[in-house]
């Protein structure tokens, strides 16, 4: 009831970001039930393997569920608050890289779907860390304030840490649990030497060429594209934040000049 009532409380905003938080943790929960189901009943039986997909699905699946509490617990931390369209933009990175990418298939079907968003996810985490270091930084003094260039470098170092750590997990999750995180069991180069693609074969060999390198370091580079964009961005608005504003400032009060000489001119006829 207590809760109930704190949400009856909330306004327009903190209500829709509260049910797009929930919907969010539920979606990731969802594709934790469709893991383990399939784990239990043997979907996911691809090219004589069985796919091990299911377990490192979970742990993906447990990983974001975890992130969902981030914002809130920033919040809390630094006692600021975070746009809405930050939460917004998880839960459509949620659906796109669980359920669509995952379930449906959009990494096998469309191999543009993975270059998109670890763009999109270097563009993302660069804009939060961006946003949050602006804010803590415009209660700082003046003299202490840190600049642009180093406000943008933070986050531009913040996104790459946050791809290193997830091509960390890619690799192990592909190493523990031959599992296809990075792509190499798809790759041309596996089919064409010939490869075992049976897990219980004890010829079985999952690392053909460099192709999982050439993943991992494809994806880091998306990244740092996305992340070098938002940067690049934020610097614009970090330097000239005050021009920008003047000159806003400025045309506004010219319009309240013409306005009020155009309504004594129609008082004087």
């Amino acid at each position: 009831m207590n809760a109930l009532r704190k949400f009856k409380e909330k306004g327009k905003r903190d209500k829709t970001r509260f049910i797009t938080e929930w919907l969010t943790r539920i979606l990731c929960i969802g594709f934790i039930v469709y893991c383990l189901v399939s784990l239990i009943l043997g979907w996911n039986e691809k090219n004589g393997r069985v796919a091990n997909v299911n377990v490192t699905g979970i742990i993906q699946a447990l990983l974001l569920f975890g992130l969902t509490f981030v914002p809130m617990t920033i919040e809390k931390v630094w006692k600021i608050k975070l746009p809405f369209y930050i939460v917004f933009l998880f839960l459509a990175f949620i659906l796109a890289s669980l359920w669509c990418g995952e379930i449906f298939d959009f990494y096998i079907h469309f191999s543009w779907w993975d270059d998109v968003l670890h763009t999109f996810s270097g563009v993302y985490i660069a804009a939060i860390g961006f946003f949050v270091v602006s804010i803590v930084n415009e209660r700082r003094d003046d003299n202490a304030k840190l600049s642009p260039g180093f406000v943008q470098l933070y986050a531009f170092i913040l996104a790459l840490a946050a791809e290193c750590v997830w091509e960390i997990f890619e690799f192990c999750a592909d190493s523990l649990f031959g599992s296809n995180m990075q792509r190499a069991y798809e790759s041309e180069s596996f089919k064409e030497n010939g490869a075992i693609n049976d897990i219980a074969d004890p010829n079985f060999n999952a690392l053909v060429g460099r192709d999982a390198l050439i993943d991992t370091m494809g994806d880091m580079i998306e990244v740092l594209i996305g992340a070098f964009i938002m940067c690049m961005i934020g610097y614009v608005m970090l330097k000239y934040a005050k021009v920008i504003k003047e000159k806003l400032n400025k045309r506004r009060n010219n319009k309240k000049v013409v306005v009020k000489e155009d309504i004594q001119n129609d008082d004087a006829e």
